[in-house]
């Protein structure tokens, strides 16, 4: 589809007024069945269709593909003050303590556009997963001296964009409190990824130079790799509809 067209007819306004219209002339030619409401309503008819396919199916090329992958360390359970530590009769005893898990997440623009305006969201259920530094930028060099990566994350390069084939990282942490002994805090540290984050999620909205805003999905597998899957639209599970309905939650 012609790029000018499909962003004419890729509005919501351009399919409510193409609905308003087709019905305007449907009752005219109810209260006068002639031709020329006729001939109104196949005009209608064919702007109403051509709206409806622009806007649920029309993708413009210029889209940014953003992938993600991460390094995580295990767990690092509460170390206890020597003064306190539980030592004689009392020794493997459950007691509150609390894991911390510690990862760096990369994103790295696949595709030759940049992706501007980048944000994450997060379902209610991982809420204790957190972001570090949520409102501050700052330049970390990995790996490669050549490159420079920003860290950022709430919301991912506010005023510069991830450029095509960059990479960027961000750091995130998440921690839980158990109730046993140390060992079973050492146990439970072992893992990378702790079982309240079995189907990680991360929704990242991004926006191409046209203003054309999309989100791709990541979704944690077993191999603790990410699936990734683009959409036009937010899922409804992440919209506030869906967080009042407890969707997918």
């Amino acid at each position: 589809m012609n790029k000018f067209l499909g962003s004419l007819l890729n509005n919501l306004w351009a399919l409510i007024g193409s609905s308003v219209t087709l019905g305007l002339f449907i009752l005219w030619y109810i209260d006068k069945p002639d031709w020329e409401p006729l001939i109104g309503i196949w005009g209608a008819l064919i702007i109403f269709l051509g709206s409806v396919y622009s806007y649920v199916f029309y993708w413009p090329t210029n889209i940014p593909k953003l992938d993600l992958s991460h390094e995580a360390s295990s767990g690092t359970p509460l170390q206890t003050p020597i003064p306190y530590r539980i030592t004689g009769k009392f020794a493997g005893q459950p007691f509150d303590t609390s894991v911390t898990w510690n990862y760096t997440f990369f994103i790295r623009n696949s595709s030759s556009y940049p992706a501007f305006k980048v944000k994450f969201h997060l379902r209610d259920k991982f809420a204790g997963f957190k972001f570090a530094e949520m409102n501050q930028i700052r330049p970390i060099q990995l790996f490669r001296l050549t490159e420079m990566y920003l860290q950022t994350v709430e919301r991912l390069h506010k005023d510069e964009p991830i450029r095509a084939v960059e990479k960027v990282g961000f750091e995130a942490k998440f921690s839980k409190s158990i109730f046993g002994t140390q060992d079973d805090a050492i146990l439970t540290a072992r893992s990378f990824f702790p079982t309240e984050l079995t189907n990680m999620e991360i929704l990242v909205e991004y926006s191409n130079e046209d203003n054309d805003t999309f989100f791709t999905l990541f979704t944690k597998t077993s191999k603790d790799t990410w699936e990734n899957k683009r959409m036009k639209y937010k899922p409804l599970n992440y919209t506030r509809i869906g967080r009042f309905l407890k969707l997918g939650n």
